[in-house]
């Protein structure tokens, strides 16, 4: 089981010099449709070592996925997720230099597109077992900005930009196959359905799952996990709208790729596992 041919294939892979002097690939993208264009934010990783050091680098495309203008942003944060509520363009990204542990630690702010203007830990304002923040995803539920922050059991935040902390709302059972589940996509509103991605991974293979919930977080049903093209592919990138689904992922660590589909494409593909009585 896989996920069909793409009715389109974007390549955004690219390798730049930056100005510390050092070679940089583009790898994961994320995806956000805005009126006449898509913005993608990317993260790009040091050659020969991506655990390293990052750059985040930012594409205008047009409707046909030609790059209009493109910068970099010189920040440590990785893996940037964009979510647009409302008018208001959200991020999340993880720093891992945030203590002399070098552990993770997830920011979070209003996205302006030339800088990131929070760098300060968001604090978890409840009891977990993680000593390493990272992959929350934002979703719209009821017309609130809202966090998911663990998917087993499944775990919904609210996110205080004021003070900086996450406070759990609701905490629901979820199948035992979620328990090896993370992050992935932020969620993407498809009329009364909220859609997700996440992965599971074994020795840096990652597979995907689609993870799809009614408008008020009931699940509704889940895809088995299927490989992207090869072993280490990884996504976070996820868009829906019109029956045009768009993936972004990389390959390897040191690419980076928008693959389109046709939304029931997808879902014929796929073999589903049902969770509504």
């Amino acid at each position: 089981m896989s996920l069909p041919n793409p009715v389109r294939a974007i390549d955004l892979s690219n390798r730049f010099k930056h100005s510390d002097n050092h070679v940089y690939k583009s790898s994961s993208p994320c995806v956000l449709a805005l009126d006449n264009s898509y913005l993608v934010v990317i993260r790009c990783n040091y050659v020969p070592h991506f655990y390293e050091r990052t750059l985040t680098q930012i594409m205008e495309l047009d409707l046909n996925f030609a790059i209009v203008k493109q910068s970099v942003l010189s920040i440590c944060e990785e893996d940037i997720r964009i979510f647009k509520h409302g008018d208001i363009i959200y991020y999340m990204g993880i720093n891992k230099y945030w203590d002399s542990a070098h552990r993770y630690a997830v920011v979070a702010g209003i996205w302006t597109g030339f800088e990131i203007n929070n760098t300060i830990p968001v604090r978890v304002m409840f009891d977990t077992h993680y000593t390493n923040e990272k992959n929350w995803a934002f979703f719209s539920l009821k017309g609130d900005l809202r966090v998911v922050y663990q998917w087993y059991p499944l775990k919904i935040c609210r996110l205080d930009f004021d003070s900086n902390e996450l406070h759990l709302l609701i905490t629901r059972p979820m199948p035992d196959s979620f328990e090896r589940f993370c992050g992935s996509s932020c969620g993407v509103t498809i009329e009364n359905e909220i859609w997700f991605t996440v992965h599971l991974q074994d020795n840096r293979a990652y597979k995907h799952a689609f993870v799809i919930f009614d408008k008020d977080m009931n699940l509704l049903r889940y895809s088995e996990p299927v490989g992207l093209i090869i072993s280490r592919s990884f996504s976070y990138g996820l868009h829906i709208k019109n029956n045009r689904v768009l993936l972004g992922f990389s390959l390897n660590d040191y690419s980076t790729y928008i693959h389109e589909y046709t939304l029931e494409g997808l879902q014929t593909s796929l073999k589903w596992h049902t969770c509504v009585e």
